[in-house]
């Protein structure tokens, strides 16, 4: 079978297009669906889909390259709800190996908009699990995955590719602190926070007093999902953060609040703790903007003197675009990481070298593993042949040598057992080694 695949991301596509074809959980199933379905013109044997905030991809297997292709195309297009035409300039299409090398060096952290970062691996694995869960990952990409996964695995316990704060959350919480001691410096303000009594609950409190430059930044938290945790861990390890934490599920926020020592508030009291922020980072799952322009200059309007960072991680968006334009407020958005990544790319380049040999030996592995699949039927339809005329010529020789007891016979069968596997090693052995067998 061919393998197929069909994806976008952060290299080839704008933000504006990359969280229209950002699938979630349920969307990614219905995808699987349409891309293996032969009676609805699905054209693939096994498909996985890989969807994350900087790429959505679809690893296909099956025996015509340009069906899946078009199927690719049709299936992700009408899932996503969006023209194909208006996906289709920014698709990159890898076929046979080079889509396996492609899916190998996404594992290990080399395609990634921050070198090197860890939760693609997780992100990879994940993928795969779904995929077997819907019965669409079967031999073929199932065995290619598990070789994604292995080489992500080496690649970050081997090398130096990780060595540094390398996820996406981290670069935000990095960017998002140079941002506001800009903008401090800019305005000569010191930071401020609420008073001790606000800060243990800032939603209630809009007019508490303003602290000393020495007191801790406080950080609101949109979400409670994985990024949002992640974001809170660089933000709360440093000892300088007062942490905020707003979610749909007050209980989310809590235990996520309580990590840090931190408070949680209730969706409704968004704004307020807006209000109180020095940094606002949002990564919720939310189909629409959570933080609107009306919102954020609302609560600008309470502090007209302090500077606010907003970071937006989610995709889509979950703060309006048009908060750039309140007074005061500096937004970033996943693609304004860019600064960051490309000092982290300088600061793990010489690793870059090793990664490229591990993702350049799993994927030989994986196709000497393919290679074998092709002689195997011959290997087994051999040895049948073998063994059936065997059984013929051992009958007729018993039929002969009707005096030959139970035990001189057993012998005789194991000696043509014997002699059939010794006459195949050597033809089997050549079929094995032409094919690039590991066996």
């Amino acid at each position: 079978m061919d393998i197929v695949c069909l994806g976008l991301s952060h290299h080839t596509a704008p933000l504006g297009v990359r969280e229209r074809v950002a699938l979630d959980h349920a969307a990614r199933h219905d995808l699987i669906r349409g891309l293996t379905d032969a009676s609805n013109g699905g054209a693939a044997r096994e498909a996985v889909v890989l969807s994350t905030c900087n790429r959505t991809e679809i690893y296909s297997a099956g025996d015509d390259i340009d069906a899946l292709r078009a199927t690719q195309l049709q299936a992700l297009a009408s899932t996503a709800d969006v023209a194909p035409d208006e996906i289709a300039p920014h698709l990159y299409l890898p076929t046979g190996p080079d889509a396996v090398a492609h899916l190998l060096r996404v594992a290990a952290g080399l395609d990634s908009m921050v070198l090197g970062e860890a939760q693609i691996l997780g992100q990879v694995r994940t993928a795969a699990a779904e995929a077997r869960a819907a019965g669409s990952a079967d031999l073929i990409l199932a065995t290619l995955f598990k070789h994604a996964v292995r080489a992500g695995r080496r690649a970050r316990a081997d090398t130096d590719i990780n060595a540094r704060a390398g996820s996406v959350p981290s670069a935000a919480v990095e960017m998002a602190g140079r941002a506001l001691s800009q903008m401090r410096h800019d305005r000569r303000v010191g930071p401020t926070v609420p008073s001790s009594d606000a800060s243990a609950n800032p939603s209630t409190d809009p007019s508490a007093g303003r602290s000393t430059p020495a007191s801790p930044r406080v950080i609101v938290v949109i979400g409670a999902g994985k990024m949002a945790v992640l974001a809170a861990h660089a933000f709360g390890k440093d000892g300088t953060s007062h942490i905020v934490v707003t979610n749909r599920s007050y209980d989310a926020a809590m235990a996520l609040a309580r990590q840090w020592n931190g408070c949680a508030v209730t969706f409704d009291h968004l704004q307020d703790a807006v209000s109180r922020a020095d940094i606002v980072l949002s990564s919720t799952s939310a189909p629409h903007a959570v933080l609107t322009q009306a919102d954020v200059a609302a609560a600008m309007r309470t502090r007209p003197n302090r500077p606010l960072v907003i970071v937006d991680i989610a995709v889509p968006r979950d703060v309006e675009p048009g908060v750039a334009d309140v007074p005061g407020v500096r937004l970033l958005d996943v693609d304004d990481l860019q600064s960051v990544v490309a000092t982290n790319l300088a600061e793990r380049a010489s690793s870059i070298p090793h990664v490229e040999a591990i993702v350049t030996a799993e994927a030989e592995r994986f196709a000497r593993w393919l290679a074998a699949l092709d002689v195997t039927p011959t290997i087994a339809a051999l040895r049948q042949w073998a063994d059936s005329v065997r059984a013929h010529e051992l009958s007729r020789m018993f039929r002969r040598l009707d005096t030959l007891g139970p035990r001189e016979r057993e012998l005789v069968q194991a000696l043509s057992v014997a002699l059939v596997g010794k006459l195949l090693h050597a033809p089997v052995a050549r079929l094995k080694a032409s094919a690039g067998s590991m066996e």
